[in-house]
């Protein structure tokens, strides 16, 4: 039985709420990850993923210098304990329809688990071999062992 806490990444983004769009794109951009976490007086309240970016700011012809992460949030937040098993993790997602879950122990962030940390998992437990999953991970093709790189 595999846990979050052994395939969740530490690497967490977050922002105040009163911080504009663009600021949580640039700082996504900078950090190389999908989402931010939305925080207001040390609280964490939403999440603001790339999706929400497209859909509710580019699609609809907002300027992100002008719209606070606050209002395009996702809340209340979806998250998971880090002993939770990845199983849990994959049917949260699937219930919520969402693609990444803050991982909360004790009140506080610990981590946040992705759909591609799952299927790199996965793809991990088969060797690699599948090469779908490998390409749902995002595992350039370099980085695979031999003879899959």
């Amino acid at each position: 039985m595999v846990l979050v806490k052994d395939v969740m990444s530490t690497k967490v983004s977050y922002l105040n709420g009163d911080r504009t769009v663009r600021e949580a794109a640039e700082l996504m951009a900078r950090a190389d990850v999908g989402s931010v976490l939305v925080y207001i007086v040390g609280e964490p309240i939403g999440i603001v993923t790339e999706r929400d970016i497209v859909r509710k700011i580019v699609a609809e012809g907002f300027d992100c210098s002008k719209v606070r992460i606050a209002d395009i949030m996702s809340s209340p937040i979806i998250s998971i304990p880090p002993d939770a098993t990845v199983e849990q993790a994959s049917e949260l997602m699937s219930t919520y329809k969402i693609r990444r879950l803050p991982v909360i122990q004790e009140g506080k962030v610990v981590g946040i688990i992705a759909a591609n940390d799952i299927a790199a998992h996965c793809a991990r437990e088969k060797n690699y071999e599948d090469v779908r999953l490998n390409a749902i991970a995002r595992i350039p093709k370099g980085e695979l062992p031999p003879p899959y790189g």
